[in-house]
């Protein structure tokens, strides 16, 4: 895909059922790829971008992302908020 990325940083984090974890996202020039992915049970994943000379600015997506499936994971871009039920 021509992607160069150099992860820095790995959080994990645990939610109780009905839990939001809230848009989030860094400062410009601190912006940062984010590979997200669900080890047990579901969750409801959604990045909206927040890049504003994109054509595609202020557009979500969300994708229901569970252990095991093929689309367990996704790849957040800098300039993306993004959080998670």
């Amino acid at each position: 895909m021509g992607i160069n990325i150099d992860f820095v940083q790995d959080c994990e984090s645990v939610s109780y059922r009905w839990v939001i974890r809230g848009m989030h996202l860094q400062y410009p020039n601190h912006q940062q790829w984010k590979l997200v992915r669900c080890t047990q049970g579901k969750i409801y994943d959604v990045v909206i971008d927040l890049r504003q000379d994109s054509n595609t600015f202020m557009k979500y997506y969300g994708i229901i992302l569970e252990p095991g499936y093929s689309y367990n994971y996704i790849l957040v871009p800098p300039g993306f908020a993004h959080g998670f039920l």
